[in-house]
């Protein structure tokens, strides 16, 4: 039952990823899901050629790559083979879908916008094929957390980047639903580690 909730929890937010993650009162034009939140940002200037440039799109491109990780993770929970391999290639799938445009490789090398979505998408990309050969709970636990703590700051470091702009934006749902559900799927890892160190003891 708790594997159940386990993989709920990340599947939820996987959705909420692409929910809109801002709302702005002046319409729809700011309410974007994450990865068109990043995308946003990353063309105000301050941002892009920054020092070090490209952060906050970055910390906001590392919430789905470590979803796509603990995603990987928590395949190994499904009882059955068949959702194993299905959640394994959604994670792969989630990886891919960080991948910049062909632009990239038409002569757009040199961007340093494109060259951050190429490194993040690999390096996700590795990770979940790595954990087809073995799972760790410890990883799942620690790319949620951190998963959790780049939604925050990257939603908040767009907001005063929007701020500059004149333009409020305020919390969308999916950025609700993204970070509530990494919550409780850390609390869901925590517990299963608790009730596996609780000693049995022999009834009388």
């Amino acid at each position: 039952m708790i594997a159940l909730f386990e993989i709920g929890f990340v599947l939820l937010a996987v959705i909420g990823t692409y929910l809109p993650w801002t709302w702005w009162k002046g319409g729809a034009a700011f309410s974007v899901n994450l990865y068109d939140l990043a995308e946003w940002v990353s063309l105000v200037p301050r941002v892009r050629f920054g020092e070090p440039p490209l952060v906050a799109p970055g910390v906001l491109r590392l919430v789905p790559a470590l979803v796509a990780i603990m995603l990987g993770v928590s395949a190994a929970s499904a009882q059955r083979r068949w959702l194993r391999w299905l959640l394994r290639a959604l994670a792969l799938l989630l990886c891919v879908g960080l991948l910049p445009p062909i632009e990239f490789l038409r002569g757009q090398l040199g961007d340093p916008n494109y060259r951050q979505q190429a490194v993040i998408a690999i390096l996700s990309g590795l990770c979940v094929l790595a954990l087809l050969f073995r799972s760790l709970k410890v990883v799942a636990l620690l790319a949620a957390l951190l998963a959790l703590m780049c939604g925050v700051v990257g939603f908040t470091q767009s907001r005063d980047i929007f701020a500059t702009l004149k333009t409020q934006i305020l919390i969308g749902p999916g950025l609700v639903l993204t970070l509530t559900s990494l919550v409780f799927y850390s609390s869901v890892l925590i517990i299963r580690a608790l009730l596996k160190r609780k000693p049995i003891h022999p009834r009388a």
